[in-house]
């Protein structure tokens, strides 16, 4: 797994990971070495306690795999606010990590929303917002100015699948 240099995770010493209930989960912490604060950058921080967050990865095979992080919660000396870092491997407010992020965006493309969330674990309104999210992204500077005229159609795929929509610039 590589990571950017601001926020490396540290492996606990001792049992680095341990298989429940068939997961496999990861123990880890934040590197210490480049803790900043996450409003106004300053490195003049002091810790100020720590919380355990436990991010979903991409499965191994029909195996969850979780990542148990120690976080410390940081306090500013310049600005005064008490926050946690940011991470360099999620997003704020969220339970899995970019890999994931990515590993549900490649499925997609080839199996539908519900087959992605049995496969991953994740809840089918957990799978429709990671890849809502991609087609912002990808779709955000589509330029619809030289577009004339477009066609519609829907092929039925099945009892299961039912319907697909295809929209092409003719």
């Amino acid at each position: 797994m590589s990571l950017k240099s601001s926020n490396k995770i540290q492996f606990f010493r001792g049992p680095k990971s341990c298989f429940l209930g068939g997961k496999t989960i990861f123990h880890g912490s934040v590197h210490s070495n480049n803790l900043k604060c996450p409003d106004c950058k300053s490195r003049n921080v002091i810790r100020f306690g720590h919380l355990f967050r436990t991010f979903q990865m991409p499965p191994v095979g029909h195996n969850k795999v979780e990542l148990l992080v120690q976080i410390p919660r940081l306090q500013c000396k310049k600005c005064g606010a008490v926050k946690q870092p940011r991470l360099a491997f999620a997003d704020p407010k969220k339970h899995y990590t970019r890999s994931l992020e990515r590993f549900v965006v490649d499925l997609c493309r080839m199996a539908t929303i519900q087959d992605v969330a049995a496969l991953t674990g994740l809840s089918w309104d957990t799978v429709k917002e990671i890849h809502k999210k991609y087609l912002r992204r990808k779709t955000k500077s589509f330029n619809l100015k030289k577009v004339r005229h477009i066609a519609i159609d829907e092929v039925y795929l099945g009892k299961k699948r039912k319907f697909m929509t295809l929209v092409l610039d003719l």
